[in-house]
């Protein structure tokens, strides 16, 4: 049995063979598997991608997290264990955060999403096809973040950007980079995330960005 604190609290229950529990606000995570094989592969496997999620995304706790997961939620779930979860069921043994889960919801989101990155200036600049298909509005708001493979780690965060219909946003994020190891991460709000809370929000969309031409 294993305790854990900090952002590491609020995930609870049976993801894989461990067993996440929350005591007196500490996090439990405990062995599912039969005693004579504790320290099975499969063990070993979600507590590497656990403590990678972990890793790659503690810095949307406080904000990201806030804003996309925890207006949804009710009772005792907290955001941050339901984000942790989701994203460990998702991986499945296998940690990749360029293929993370950032947000799950029943807006619209965008087509065509793409990205470019320039290592020089670290500037980033994303491209999308606002058509409406469904139950977006022109007025909906982009939320991103970026994501670096190599580092393995969110590295900026932009909120409340231009709306849906101006098809475009443009940031700037950490020089020295390749292209391809710079991800995108966009959600689709129905209104800004701050002050919030938002009414809905997209699942989380993810393209690999390209060198500029």
């Amino acid at each position: 049995m294993a305790k854990m604190t900090g952002v590491f609290t609020g995930i609870r229950g049976k993801v894989g063979a461990m067993i996440f529990q929350v005591n007196k606000g500490v996090q439990i995570i405990k062995n599912y598997a039969r005693p004579e094989n504790p320290q099975s592969s499969g063990q070993t496997a979600v507590r590497l991608v656990f403590s990678s999620i972990v890793s790659a995304y503690k810095i949307l706790a406080s904000t990201w997290i806030r804003y996309m997961w925890n207006p949804f939620l009710s009772g005792n779930d907290q955001g941050w264990g339901k984000f942790i979860g989701t994203n460990l069921v998702e991986m499945d043994g296998t940690f990749a955060g360029e293929a993370g889960i950032l947000s799950l919801g029943s807006l619209e989101g965008v087509v065509d999403l793409a990205a470019t990155y320039d290592t020089a200036t670290g500037a980033v600049d994303i491209t999308y096809d606002g058509t409406i298909l469904a139950n977006g509005a022109s007025t909906d708001y982009p939320q991103v973040a970026i994501y670096d493979k190599i580092g393995k780690s969110i590295i900026t965060m932009a909120f409340d950007g231009d709306q849906r219909e101006e098809e475009e946003i443009s940031l700037t994020t950490h020089t020295g980079l390749t292209a391809t190891d710079v991800y995108v991460y966009l959600t689709m709000t129905d209104a800004p995330v701050s002050p919030g809370p938002i009414g809905m929000c997209s699942n989380s969309q993810v393209c690999a960005c390209t060198a500029p031409v």
